[in-house]
């Protein structure tokens, strides 16, 4: 009886005269038994939509958000903590211009701190690099040196923090100061 007044008001709706005071009626008209097991069945089900269609999502979401925040606190105190380096390299004076070709002058740089290159990538106007998993120092060395002896500069610089301390990724582009 049950599932047929379900049936009904979902399969055959309004066509058949189906409404809520017509469901009304069909629900006292059920034994107590089966009114019982009707609540039972709907609390089970809404309770079911609560659960699985808005505390878990609503959990998993604070859980992400948590997790990020975590994730850039980390990143801003990494950050931070060599930040004073970074602005000491960047005060240093630049030289005169060099006459090496930017590529050479990128692989030499690169060889004499004992750093592999992973990727070189011409344009149109200079150059880009990629470097994994290099010491912050090193890199950091890198474009001063390239700075400041060849007379490179950093167009773009993208560091990604790793899971080892003190290594980073690094994706640079450079380019001649003109």
């Amino acid at each position: 009886m049950i599932l047929e007044c379900l049936h009904a008001y979902l399969f055959q709706g309004k066509d058949k005269g189906m409404n809520i005071s017509s469901l009304k009626q069909r629900y006292k008209e059920l034994d107590n038994r089966d009114q019982k097991a009707l609540l039972l069945l709907t609390v089970f089900f809404a309770a079911l939509i609560t659960i699985y269609g808005i505390l878990i999502p609503v959990h998993s979401y604070y859980q992400s958000g948590k997790s990020r925040l975590a994730k850039q606190v980390d990143l801003f105190q990494w950050v931070s903590a060599h930040a004073p380096k970074v602005k000491l390299l960047a005060s240093q004076p630049q030289q005169t211009v060099s006459d090496t070709p930017l590529m050479e002058a990128v692989t030499g740089a690169a060889k004499g701190l004992k750093l592999e290159i992973n990727r070189m990538q011409p344009e149109k106007d200079g150059l880009r690099i990629w470097l994994s998993t290099v010491s912050f120092e090193k890199a950091i060395n890198l474009v001063s040196k390239l700075t400041n002896q060849h007379s490179i500069s950093v167009d773009q610089i993208t560091i990604e923090k790793t899971a080892k301390p003190g290594l980073v990724n690094i994706q640079c582009a450079l380019s001649r100061v003109q």
